[in-house]
């Protein structure tokens, strides 16, 4: 249905974010060539996400009231 292609759409927006400030904090704030560790990528993705899914649920419930 619409609402969970909004779900989706959110979601997959939330993660494209949460890559690219991951690739941010690890190229740019972190700024260590010789590490390979993607614990900024993990940390940022999760966030992204689960932000996109609470706004999701923020929109749902706005609509549903009226």
């Amino acid at each position: 249905s619409g609402t969970s292609a909004l779900a989706i759409g959110l979601l997959m927006a939330g993660l494209g974010i949460g890559l690219g400030l991951g690739w941010f904090a690890d190229h740019v704030i972190i700024h260590d060539p010789d590490s390979d560790n993607p614990l900024p990528y993990f940390i940022s993705v999760l966030i992204c996400g689960g932000l996109a899914l609470l706004q999701y649920h923020k929109m749902v419930r706005r609509k549903q009231q009226g």
